[in-house]
């Protein structure tokens, strides 16, 4: 129990005397900075790329069963 209060602690410390970071970088005049511009213009919902999503069914399962196909569309909306 110690040890959770002297972690806590620690991580209070550290946020609060360090700084706030981010990755919002911006380079203008650079190569890539033209082609971020690009890419934010052509395709703004994909601008900071996409995080693939892979489903597998357990064995002797299919995705296309009933039972998986109704959690597998919530997914894919949201």
């Amino acid at each position: 129990m110690v040890w959770l209060v002297m972690a806590l602690a620690i991580v209070s410390v550290a946020r609060s005397v360090g700084q706030e970071t981010n990755d919002d970088l911006s380079l203008p005049g650079a190569d890539c900075q033209a082609a971020s511009d690009l890419l934010s213009d052509k395709f703004p919902n994909q601008t900071n790329g996409a995080v693939p999503i892979a489903f597998r069914a357990p064995a002797g399962a299919k995705l296309s069963d009933t039972k998986y196909m109704k959690p597998i569309e919530r997914v894919t909306k949201a």
